[in-house]
This record gives structure tokens, sequence and C-alpha cells, in this order.
């Protein structure tokens, strides 16, 4: 994230809010975990800022349809899964369902830009 507000240079990746960018191929799309489910950028941001830690999941962005994304992420369950990731009529991330039905938010894309 200092990434992506001028802090850093000769970095790999770029974190990118996901209602501003678009996810491409070889980006990876970041996911808040156990009690950091609902976390969005700015939350992540000042979470990892004060504590630096959260729980989070990235998976790899490996194509890209007119609807979903899919990727491929592991460590989860011992096992390493594809996923289809469903987007907005214009392109970006829609936010993740909880199993209770409720909308929560993806923290952030990675760009790649190697």
């Amino acid at each position: 994230m200092r990434a992506a507000d001028g802090d850093l240079s000769n970095c790999g990746c770029i974190a990118r809010r996901t209602d501003k960018y678009k996810p491409k191929i070889g980006d990876v799309v970041c996911a808040g975990r156990e009690y950091a489910a609902g976390y969005d950028y700015d939350q992540a941001k000042l979470v990892y800022e004060a504590d630096s830690f959260y729980p989070s999941h990235g998976d790899i962005v490996v194509s890209i349809s007119g609807d979903y994304i899919e990727s491929i992420g592991g460590d989860i369950s011992n096992n390493v899964d594809a996923k289809k990731i469903r987007l907005t009529d214009t392109g970006y991330l829609r936010n993740r369902i909880n199993r209770s039905g409720k909308e929560i938010p993806w923290i952030a894309i990675l760009e790649c830009v190697l």
C-alpha cells in the first residue's frame, strides 16, 4: 500500500483500490480473513500501519472473461483451488458474499508491475 501512495520504488506490485482499478492477468486479488474479513482498503491500511499485520489471503488472476475473472490460490484447506470471481458490468471486482449472504469488500488488487 505504501507503493500506491508513492512511498517506495522498485516494487514488483502496487496495491490498488478495487473500485478504481480493473484486474488483469498476473495481478493478485486480496481479501481479509478471520476478524479482517470485512476490511476494505482503508481499514486494512490503517490496521497495517498500526500493527503491521492482519489476516488475509490473495489469489493470482489467471484469466478474464466478460463477467468474471478466474484465479488460483492455495493454502486454504491444504490445497490449491481455482475460483471464479464476479465482475461488475464495467469490469471492477464485485463485493464478495459471505455465508450469511452479506456483501463484504475486497481489500485490494495487487497490480503486477514486473
